[in-house]
């Protein structure tokens, strides 16, 4: 899950440029909703690392995949943002992550998932710098 939740990050980091054609004001609210998404993922990283169960975190991704089509469909094409958003909703119960991070590989899976949270802010910024 936790490997499904960076390629996603990184796919749409990929897209950036296809997210960038969209009108400053919705590329603005794309942002935002990216800088969501890293956000809740970096807050999962640290109560995982306090070997703490993310409580809420699942509905939180859960909805930010069912958000992913209508905020990025105009700009990626509707069956890339639905191909998309199922992904991220088949990552979303991050509270099983918990469960993941245990044993000797936990500190790597953790800078994962810290990973996958810059990939989501840097596509954020990057939507916003762009002319």
């Amino acid at each position: 899950m936790i490997t499904d939740i960076l390629t996603i990050a990184r796919t749409l980091f990929s897209l950036k440029g296809d997210l960038a054609k969209a009108r400053r004001d919705r590329r603005d609210r794309i942002a935002d909703y990216f800088d969501g998404i890293s956000k809740t993922v970096g807050e999962v990283a640290d109560s995982l690392k306090r070997r703490e169960v993310p409580h809420g975190k699942c509905a939180e991704m859960a909805a930010y995949a069912d958000m992913l089509p209508a905020t990025v469909g105009d700009e990626l094409g509707a069956e890339k943002a639905e191909t998309l958003a199922k992904q991220l909703k088949d990552a979303h119960e991050v509270e099983l992550l918990f469960s993941e991070v245990g044993g000797p590989d936990a500190d790597n899976k953790i800078a994962q998932l810290e990973e996958a949270s810059g990939w989501f802010r840097a596509t954020a910024t990057s939507i916003r710098a762009a002319p």
